[in-house]
């Protein structure tokens, strides 16, 4: 989309829960054994008081990706 500055962020762990990917980010939900549940909450809150969002998606055959989406008035 004309407009928009992406940032993608991905890995070769082993992705994204389906509640996650179908319900979104929440406030100190996690499935790892260490964690707050904040890291993407923060980021997704970050976004939107920017106008933006966050796309999160799982890859084949492992990993996730985190698609950060700001609106850009100026070319980079």
């Amino acid at each position: 989309e004309a407009g928009n500055l992406y940032i993608e962020v991905t890995d070769d762990g082993p992705g994204f829960n389906e509640d996650m990917l179908s319900h979104g980010v929440r406030a100190f939900s996690t499935s790892r054994l260490r964690g707050t549940g904040l890291g993407l909450a923060m980021v997704q809150r970050f976004a939107r008081d920017l106008g933006g969002r966050i796309e999160l998606a799982n890859r084949q055959p492992a990993g996730a990706s985190i698609r950060l989406i700001l609106p850009c008035e100026e070319s980079l």
